[in-house]
C-alpha cells in the first residue's frame, strides 16, 4: 500500500527522540540528521561497508549508502534525529511510502530501499520525479519539509 507520505503517522517536530533499545540496538540513519546532536549519547556509530558482489546485500542498499549518507547506529541509548519536520511512521509487512530521497533521515534494519519514478502530488501539473520507495516492516523517519523547494 502506498500513500503519500506527509499525511500520515504522527505529528512532525524538529527533534524525535529514539529509543535504540526498542528498534534491537540499531538502527540505519543519515549521518547528517544526528551528528553534532550533543544530547546523544549510549550509541556508537558504524560505517556500513557492502562490496561489489556481496551476498549480503539482499536488499540492494550498495546504491543508496553514499547517496543517503548512511551509518548504522548501534547501542541501548536515546537517539536524538533532527530535521525541519521529523515525522515517524511504522510500515507494515509489504506496507510501502513514497518520500523524496533528501527527506530520508533513518529507518530500522528490515525496511528496503528502491528508486521509483512518480508523482507526489495529485495536481495535474504535477512533475514525475525520482522517488524513494520505502518499503516495511519497520519504522522510518523522515523530514516532510524537504524537498518541497
Amino acid at each position: 500500500m502506498s500513500g503519500l507520505g506527509a499525511l500520515a503517522g504522527k505529528f512532525p517536530s524538529p527533534i524525535t527522540a529514539v529509543n535504540l533499545k526498542i528498534h534491537d540496538g540499531s538502527i540505519i540513519g543519515n549521518k547528517k540528521s544526528f551528528q553534532g546532536t550533543h544530547i546523544n549519547v549510549g550509541y556508537k556509530q558504524e560505517p556500513i561497508v557492502i562490496k561489489d558482489g556481496d551476498k549480503d546485500d539482499k536488499a540492494g542498499m550498495k546504491q543508496f549508502v553514499s547517496a543517503l549518507n548512511m551509518e548504522r547506529v548501534v547501542g541501548n541509548g536515546v537517539l536524538y534525529l533532527v530535521g525541519n519536520n521529523v515525522l515517524t511512521r511504522k510500515l507494515g509487512q509489504n506496507e510501502s511510502v513514497r518520500i523524496f530521497p533528501d527527506a530520508w533521515i533513518a529507518m530500522t534494519e528490515k525496511i528496503s530501499l528502491q528508486y521509483v519514478r512518480g508523482k507526489l502530488s495529485t495536481r495535474k501539473k504535477a512533475k514525475e520525479e525520482i522517488l524513494l520507495e520505502v518499503k516495511g516492516p519497520g519504522t522510518l523517519w523522515y523530514d516532510v519539509y524537504r524537498g518541497k523547494s
